[in-house]
């Protein structure tokens, strides 16, 4: 997730360098290649990186915002940052296409890490039925680990299919996933990966915050040109937020 947020300012450094290259994990190079092409994206080898000798300085991405805050905090209007594979996006809206008329809405609850100072930022299936029972949606899994169960929960106790493509490696094959993100109407997400590859595709996204969360910065916020934040207090339940975003949801239905 904060790879590809912070990826967003990477077109700073272009005029800066007479060449940039950007060392990044394997499954994010296709993605970053085609998003990024006056910058050369490589996979990032652990054991071999720290005996490069083909650049005349190093920074982490993270430290962009800290060593050019002025300058990318003034970024205005903003465009779509992450660039699809458009013979994708194609394949995933006639995919979509099967399953009715939509509009389509890509959910992600939650994160393949679980961990116990984690689980606040994250809800649970349950606190979903607010937005899951609005009827006239198609729902798209956009979960990559851990959700089996939460889809049988959805059909047995609200009568909801959230449908899963079980072809597409939610995990690894994350460019593929901005393609189908691309090719969704809207797509609600707490903080994982998946919020910010759908922002930065310029799909409509709504993230679902925790506001007392330590992450809650400009250095960790999803960027896109359509990007709506709800937060909830430590005190109020995910329940209270989502049916925010039910009410948002329903007058474009």
């Amino acid at each position: 997730q904060d790879m590809i947020i912070w990826s967003s300012a990477l077109g700073y450094l272009t005029s800066l360098s007479e060449q940039c290259i950007f060392v990044c994990r394997e499954k994010l190079v296709p993605l970053f290649a085609r998003s990024l092409p006056n910058i050369t994206v490589v996979s990032e080898k652990k054991f071999s990186d720290c005996n490069r000798k083909d650049f005349d300085f190093h920074i982490p991405i993270g430290s962009l915002f800290k060593c050019f805050f002025a300058k990318i905090s003034k970024r205005k209007a903003c465009k779509p940052f992450l660039r699809t594979d458009r013979k994708r996006v194609k394949y995933w809206k006639t995919r979509l296409g099967l399953l009715g008329k939509g509009p389509f809405v890509g959910i992600s609850w939650k994160s393949p890490l679980m961990s116990v100072d984690r689980l606040p930022n994250y809800t649970d299936i349950m606190d979903w039925e607010p937005v899951l029972s609005i009827p006239n949606l198609n729902f798209i899994n956009l979960q990559s680990t851990d959700f089996k169960n939460d889809l049988l929960w959805a059909q047995d106790n609200l009568g909801v299919k959230i449908h899963n493509f079980e072809d597409l490696d939610h995990y690894n094959n994350l460019d593929d996933v901005a393609a189908l993100c691309k090719a969704l109407d809207t797509c609600i997400s707490v903080s994982t990966a998946v919020g910010a590859i759908a922002s930065g595709v310029g799909t409509s996204t709504k993230i679902l915050s925790w506001k007392q969360s330590p992450w809650n910065n400009f250095l960790l916020a999803p960027y896109g040109p359509s990007v709506h934040t709800y937060e909830r207090n430590t005190w109020d339940p995910w329940s209270l937020v989502l049916g925010k975003v039910a009410n948002d949801l329903k007058p474009h239905i």
